[in-house]
C-alpha cells in the first residue's frame, strides 16, 4: 500500500520541480538548458533499493510468519484464547496506519517518517519477543503494526521516486514478488523456528534486519529526498505540524479498531447479538461517518488541514478505482 494522492498527484509534482540550471553550458545559454531531476545513482542508488525492498519483505513477511508459532506462544504464555489477537492486532494498526503515515510522510518528509516508523517497528519487534503475558505480547504487536504499516507505505512511495516513470514496471515487479514471497515464506519459517528454537524469534530476527536497514537509510538518503539538489521551499516544522489532520487519524484508527474488534468478538463468540460484538460495531459506524464529514469539512477551500482522505478523491473514478 502506498500514498494514493501522492500517486494522483505525482505528475503534478514532477513537472512543478524548479529546474536547475546546467553547469555546463555557458551564460548564454543558461536561461534554456535545464537538467532533469537528479536521482540517486551509484552505490546509494543500490543501498537505497535495497533496504526499501528489504523492508517491504519484512513487514509483510511478519504479517504471516506468527500463525503457525500460536500454539508454541499459546503454551508458553498459558493463554489460548487470545491468542488470535496476536494476528488480530497487528493487523488493524498495520491497516490504519498505512494513509496516516504516508501523508505524515509528505509533510515531515521521506527520510524522517521512514525512519520513526522502521524505529517502532524494530523496538516493538524486540517488544514482542521479550513479553511475558499475552495481553503485553497483543500491546506490542499493535504497536508494532503502527511501524509495520508506517514503514510498508513510505517504502513504496519512496521506491517511486527513487526512479524515472521507465524503470516503475521493473519496480512494481521486484516489489509485488518480494511482498508475496514474504506472505508465502512466513508460515515456513515461523514453524521451523518455533520447533528448532523458541517461538521469540520470530519477532526477535526483525531487530537486526531493522538495524541494518536503519544504517542503509541514513547514510544514503539524503535529507531532503526526493528534492535533493533542488531549491525547494519549504514552510517551517512547526508550520508543517500544524497542518496534519489528527482528527481525521484519529477517527480513522479509532473506528477500524472498533469494527474489528466487534467482527473479532462475534466470530470467536459465535453471536451477533451480544453486546460486546454490536456495541463496537456500531460505535464504529458513527465514527466512520464523522471521520468522512471531517474530510469533506477539512478539503473545503481555505482550509489549511491536509486532511487523510481528501474528499475530491470520492469525486475522482481514476483515485477510487485505485483505492479499491
Amino acid at each position: 500500500m502506498y500514498s494514493t494522492e501522492r500517486l494522483v498527484d505525482i505528475d503534478y509534482e514532477m513537472s512543478s520541480r524548479k529546474p536547475v540550471s546546467s553547469p555546463k553550458c555557458d551564460a548564454s545559454e543558461s536561461d534554456d538548458q535545464v537538467v532533469e531531476f537528479q536521482y540517486l545513482t551509484g552505490w546509494k542508488f543500490y543501498v537505497v533499493a535495497l533496504v526499501l525492498e528489504l523492508a517491504l519483505f519484512l513487514v509483510n513477511f511478519e504479517i504471516t510468519i506468527v500463525s503457525t508459532a500460536l500454539v508454541s506462544i499459546s503454551n508458553d504464555l498459558n493463554d489460548f484464547g487470545r491468542t488470535s489477537w496476536v494476528i488480530t492486532a497487528y493487523l488493524i494498526t498495520y491497516t490504519a496506519s498505512l494513509v496516516i503515515v504516508a501523508k505524515l510522510s509528505d509533510i515531515l518528509g521521506r527520510k524522517r517518517t521512514y525512519l520513526a516508523a522502521l524505529l517502532i517497528f524494530s523496538a516493538f519487534s524486540g517488544g514482542c519477543g521479550g513479553a511475558q503475558h499475552i495481553i503485553q505480547l497483543i500491546i506490542f504487536r499493535a504497536l508494532q503494526g503502527i511501524g509495520g504499516g508506517g514503514l510498508y507505505a513510505v517504502a513504496f512511495v519512496m521506491l517511486f521516486e527513487l526512479v524515472p516513470k521507465s524503470k516503475y514496471p521493473l519496480f512494481t515487479v521486484i516489489s509485488t514478488s518480494l511482498i508475496a514471497l514474504g506472505n508465502a515464506l512466513g508460515p515456513i519459517f515461523g514453524g521451523l523456528i518455533s520447533q528448532r528454537a523458541t517461538w521469540r524469534w520470530v519477532f526477535l530476527l526483525n531487530v537486526p534486519a531493522g538495524v541494518l536497514t536503519a544504517v542503509g537509510v541514513f547514510l544514503a538518503v539524503p535529507n531532503d529526498f526526493p528534492y535533493q539538489g533542488m531549491s525547494i521551499e519549504r514552510s517551517k516544522p512547526a508550520q508543517r505540524l500544524g497542518n496534519i489532520d489528527f482528527t481525521g487519524a484519529f477517527l480513522m484508527l479509532s473506528s477500524l479498531a472498533l469494527l474489528i474488534t466487534g467482527l473479532e468478538e462475534a466470530a470467536s463468540l459465535l453471536s451477533w447479538t451480544s453486546a460486546s460484538a454490536l456495541v463496537p460495531i456500531i460505535i464504529s459506524f458513527f465514527g466512520w461517518v464523522a471521520f468522512l464529514f471531517s474530510q469533506w469539512w477539512f478539503t473545503r477551500p481555505g482550509s489549511s488541514i491536509q486532511p487523510v482522505f481528501p474528499w475530491r478523491f470520492c469525486c475522482n473514478r481514476m483515485a477510487m478505482g485505485l483505492i479499491l
